[in-house]
């Protein structure tokens, strides 16, 4: 069958069908033809950089995300070609921020790999390039990291807030450490009521505030959070009944706002001093726990469901790209 193709490509371009063509003419062409079909096919243990992305799409879609400020997609890709193979990727990197840290431990993780010269794909939650710069210098933080993802064949792609958005991303993941209720979306997307910025959960029963405090800290991995108590409560061991929580990754007051009147608390990672004021003298409480602590526990999970939509049941263990979360990826803000 493919040697009808390459004899029917032949005659298109040219050839009556009566005329033969020279042997070494057909021999070359077969050749051609096999080495064609071979570069369509990625190595065991590697994937094609538009199957990464089309993956990625397939979990965060970009059309969720918040374009009137945020930066999504593929942020830095390095030249490649499927002719030559340079588009493989071996290995992913999920992370929350891509800091130099981060990438010094990407780069020598890739320099020991035996495929050094493959792609490597990083997810790194919050974008990598989000202000506008006109010049690629080495005296900026921002800068200095895409310059040497390119030279080290680094390709990074942001997901952020069509992560937050979608249904089951990081929003729903932070919703269900609250304990078994009912969620909603803040801002549901038309096309989906199930996807958007923001959540409220009504809880099944209602629980005392020091419990929810409790299962904040066991779910996100954290060892302190802050709290604000509503009026006329003075202490969180006063609160014995909270239900109806908003909560947004990262900075959610401006979407959990809307809907105070309705709370009971506010659930996110970082508010500023007057709008804590507004929330509490309104009776509502507040937990805020810094702003990456609310989405770093997620990137584990995230990479799980990266492996599930690249593997497939019947590939082998040896035979599925390798997802690392990156250990020096951590919130640069500490309490002492």
């Amino acid at each position: 069958r493919k040697v009808g193709r390459v004899l029917f490509g032949i005659k298109s371009r040219g050839f009556s069908s009566t005329s033969k063509p020279k042997r070494k003419d057909y021999k070359y062409n077969i050749i051609n033809y096999k080495s064609m079909e071979n570069n369509q096919k990625a190595k065991k243990g590697n994937l094609r950089l538009k199957q990464c992305l089309q993956a990625l799409e397939t979990l965060a879609p970009l059309k969720y995300a918040d374009k009137s400020f945020d930066n999504v997609g593929l942020l830095i890709e390095p030249s490649h070609s499927t002719q030559d193979n340079t588009d493989l990727v071996d290995q992913i990197f999920i992370t929350n921020d891509l800091t130099e840290k981060v990438l010094n431990e990407i780069i020598n993780i890739k320099k020991s790999s035996s495929n050094s010269n493959h792609l490597s794909f990083v997810v790194s939650y919050h974008p990598a390039l989000f202000n506008n710069f006109k010049r690629l210098a080495q005296n900026d933080t921002q800068q200095r990291i895409a310059i040497r993802c390119i030279e080290n064949r680094i390709a990074v792609y942001s997901p952020h807030t069509a992560l937050d958005s979608v249904k089951d991303g990081l929003n729903d993941w932070l919703a269900h450490g609250l304990g078994s209720g009912n969620v909603t979306v803040c801002q549901p997307e038309a096309d989906d009521p199930n996807s958007g910025q923001g959540r409220i959960t009504t809880l099944n029963e209602k629980t005392p505030l020091p419990v929810l405090i409790e299962r904040i800290k066991t779910h996100l991995g954290i060892p302190y959070l802050r709290v604000a108590v509503g009026h006329p409560h003075e202490k969180a061991e006063d609160v014995k009944e909270v239900q109806k929580i908003g909560l947004c990754a990262g900075a959610g007051w401006s979407l959990v706002r809307k809907e105070l009147r309705k709370l009971d608390l506010v659930f996110t990672g970082e508010m500023r001093h007057h709008e804590v004021l507004e929330a509490v003298g309104k009776g509502v409480h507040v937990v805020i726990c810094e702003h990456s602590h609310t989405e770093r526990g997620f990137m584990k999970v995230f990479a799980k469901k990266i492996e599930q939509q690249l593997s497939s049941e019947e590939d082998k263990e040896e035979d599925r790209i390798k997802v690392h979360v990156c250990r020096a990826d951590a919130d640069p803000l500490v309490t002492l």
